[in-house]
């Protein structure tokens, strides 16, 4: 590669990672905005593909099982918990929640989710759907 092309393409790729910084850091000051706004925190959560479903793990420090509405609503998971944690928003007496909505993957077998907690840790299992059936010709 000769050296013009090289640097042809660190200005781009710096560039690049530049614009992706400013995308992150716009992205994070709405969510910050959103939070305080609606008086909510949005948790930590990560989705990951099993073999035969998905997990969804959501971060709820302090919480109890019994404080955590759990709503599916078929295209989508609503999670809402008490925070516990110290927050200035806290200490002004003003409760915050956890609140936030995951998009559902397609094909699930709604028949199959399970959700679990341990250690602040929500963990939501879920099979994928059988797909489709054998039709008989006559």
């Amino acid at each position: 590669m000769s050296v013009d092309m090289s640097d042809e393409f660190e200005d781009r790729f710096r560039r690049m990672v530049a614009e992706a910084r400013r995308m992150e850091e716009r992205t994070l000051r709405a969510l910050k905005e959103f939070e305080h706004a609606e008086g909510c925190m949005v948790p930590l959560y990560e989705l990951r593909r099993t073999a035969d479903g998905y997990v969804i793990t959501v971060d709820l420090p302090g919480v109890e099982k019994e404080e955590i509405n759990l709503l599916f609503k078929g295209d989508s998971i609503v999670v809402t918990a008490p925070c516990k944690r110290s927050t200035r928003a806290a200490r002004r007496g003003r409760q915050l929640e956890y609140f936030i909505e995951l998009a559902m993957p397609r094909g699930i077998d709604e028949q199959t989710i399970k959700a679990s907690m341990k250690n602040g840790l929500m963990r939501i299992d879920m099979k994928k759907a059988k797909g489709g059936y054998e039709i008989k010709l006559e």
